[in-house]
């Protein structure tokens, strides 16, 4: 209905991984989905698939309100 909302990270590591909820970002008309990975120290952390953009999608959004 695009009423602005907030989800932790954790949380929405939580939803993706359960399957729960899909997330992507769309800039310019181009849409990428926003994956869990885990870095090389076991910690789970979102970023986008793979686009060839630079700055990370995630990174380049602005804060929330």
């Amino acid at each position: 209905d695009g009423t602005r909302w907030k989800m932790t990270a954790s949380a929405a590591i939580a939803s993706i991984e359960a399957g729960t909820y899909q997330f992507w970002v769309s800039v310019g008309g181009n849409s990428v989905w926003v994956i869990v990975a885990t870095s090389q120290w076991g910690n789970k952390y979102l970023k986008t698939t793979a686009d060839g953009e630079q700055p990370n999608n995630l990174l380049s959004l602005p804060e929330c309100p």
